[in-house]
């Protein structure tokens, strides 16, 4: 009988550490999942931005200068290391509303200035950054043929408060050809305005135009017309004041662009009558 209870004593033991294991075995299976990776929602970096993301996203371009912080894993605002990107970051702050992180971005100066701006179309295309020893001078359009263009320090680049002295001209996209293409020669021939020239043509416009002399005097846009070396595309001659005093220009326009408010219109350009 001894015998018998010592091998029943065994048998209960092996069981229940049997049991003990499995049970374990369960409890780390629980506990031992794979976490699902964190998702983001990285900008573009292809020099525009259009809708405005959620204050959550990544900031448009460049690489930053902070890390998480906190035990809540919260991140630190990050400042682009390229002038164009820069810019960027500035303009998307302005579209969002986002005064905290603006103020990050730009002396104060610039904070109120900006204010005075309002919100205007958020659509902004980067231009051009013309680089001296201490700045960037930057400039973009945005969708209704504006002009921003602001200083970007580049000791501070990396760092806040690189942006400042920003400047805003608000142009408007005209409803018609002929006062849309006024309007470009305009920008051409009083100042060399490219950035805008830009939001209502082509590079290969703008490029053809930068290399072109100035009427004398004045100019006077003709209405549009089908163009003379190819009839299916439409022209319209901007002729120079006094007539005769220099060769006429002929752009090619796209009507459903120019007579609708709509950039990039001027899709081209004829190099003889």
């Amino acid at each position: 009988m001894a015998g018998m209870t010592s091998r029943r004593g065994r048998a209960a033991l092996l069981a229940a550490t049997a049991v003990l294991a499995a049970l374990t075995l369960t409890a780390c299976g629980k506990s031992g999942g794979t976490t699902p990776a964190a998702t983001t929602d990285p900008a573009a970096g292809n020099g525009r931005i259009g809708d405005v993301p959620s204050e959550s996203a990544s900031p448009t371009s460049g690489s930053g200068n902070g890390g998480g912080i906190g035990g809540g894993g919260t991140q630190a605002p990050t400042f682009p290391s390229d002038a164009k990107g820069y810019g960027l970051e500035i303009l998307k702050a302005w579209a969002g509303k986002n005064n905290t992180r603006l103020a990050t971005l730009v002396d104060s100066n610039s904070v109120n200035q900006i204010a005075t701006y309002g919100f205007p179309n958020s659509q902004w295309t980067y231009y051009t950054c013309i680089p001296d020893p201490t700045y960037n001078r930057c400039s973009y359009t945005n969708g209704s043929a504006d002009v921003v263009t602001m200083s970007i320090t580049n000791a501070l680049l990396g760092k806040p408060k690189a942006g400042s002295t920003i400047t805003y001209t608000h142009n408007g996209i005209p409803t018609n050809t002929s006062d849309y293409v006024a309007q470009f020669i305009s920008a051409w021939q009083m100042n060399n305005d490219y950035a805008q020239m830009s939001a209502l043509s082509t590079p290969s416009v703008v490029s053809y135009f930068s290399q072109t002399s100035h009427f004398p005097v004045g100019t006077t846009v003709m209405k549009p017309a089908p163009c003379t070396n190819n009839k299916s595309k439409t022209c319209v001659e901007v002729q120079a004041t006094p007539l005769g005093s220099a060769p006429s220009i002929y752009v090619i326009v796209d009507l459903s662009k120019t007579d609708h408010a709509k950039p990039n219109g001027i899709i081209g350009y004829q190099s003889t009558p």
